[in-house]
């Protein structure tokens, strides 16, 4: 029998089709799918995780608990993610 391999891109296209679908943004249009694939391969060059202050209070009464992650591709491209 033989074990299937799985490359970092499948598990990480995997991941991310699972969060979409979770949020129900799930569906890429046409022109979406044809701009991923045109970009290509890519690497991750630089991850930077931003956390708010626990003493900035944006809304009164709330501590916030959050975390923006920012990814910086070797094509120029930036991806912002947050986590509450």
């Amino acid at each position: 029998m033989q074990e299937k391999v799985i490359t970092r891109r499948d598990l990480l296209k995997a991941c991310a089709a699972g969060s979409l679908t979770a949020t129900g943004l799930a569906s890429w249009t046409p022109q979406a799918q044809a701009a991923a694939d045109g970009v290509g391969p890519l690497k991750i060059t630089k991850i930077e995780a931003v956390r708010f202050r626990s003493d900035l209070h944006l809304v009164p009464g709330i501590e916030p608990n959050w975390t923006w992650v920012r990814l910086h591709t070797d094509k120029g491209l930036v991806g912002i993610g947050l986590s509450f």
